[in-house]
């Protein structure tokens, strides 16, 4: 059971509007736009590797951009930090490239808070009889965010 909430948050927060759930109602942050654009650094890494891979730029010149690039993406992800008011642990998660190692290297702690931020999670009992799968015995209910 675990492994299936794992992958259902893993995948929530994997979506574009995942810091909407953490962010602070007050914040100024156009949280849509700047993962809008981290995605698009990401792939204009992508696009430099395959530059470099097809013989395009020499490696100084890949080296020089991928630098570049490294540094837009840390100025996005710092002001996607600033929306996160440092009670969830799942900003860690929405930040990162790959989402499921991050939500691996929460504490259960972590995933526990983080899990009671964006779901009510609901488990039916087995029951007597054929056995349902896990899938169907888990209800994921969203959080609604609470304005102060």
């Amino acid at each position: 059971m675990d492994d299936f909430v794992a992958r259902v948050v893993v995948e929530r927060l994997k979506r574009k509007d995942a810091a909407d759930l953490i962010q602070s109602p007050s914040s100024d942050i156009d949280v849509a736009a700047l993962q809008s654009e981290l995605a698009e650094h990401r792939r204009k890494l992508e696009e430099i590797a395959a530059d470099y891979d097809d013989d395009l730029i020499t490696k100084s010149q890949m080296v020089v951009r991928t630098r570049r690039r490294r540094a837009k993406m840390d100025r996005v992800k710092d002001q996607l930090a600033e929306m996160d008011d440092g009670e969830s642990p799942l900003g860690k998660v929405i930040q990162a490239d790959d989402a499921k190692a991050a939500w691996e290297e929460l504490t259960l702690g972590e995933k526990r808070i983080g899990l009671r931020t964006i779901f009510s999670i609901t488990v039916l009992p087995v029951g007597k009889g054929s056995r349902l799968k896990i899938e169907d015995r888990v209800n994921f209910e969203p959080v609604e965010a609470t304005v102060n």
